[in-house]
């Protein structure tokens, strides 16, 4: 499944991402993908 997340800056979108991240993460008995250009979210994830 894909997900698309759009939004003007500052509407909660990194935060909303890293919650589905867990949500999926608790939920899943496989493996989890999270597609991030960059580093700037490895700490939060």
């Amino acid at each position: 499944m894909i997900k698309l997340i759009a939004g003007k800056k500052g509407t909660g979108k990194t935060k909303l991402l890293i919650n589905a991240i867990h949500e999926a993460e608790q939920a899943s008995n496989g493996n989890v993908v999270a597609i991030q250009i960059g580093s700037s979210l490895n700490i939060d994830i």
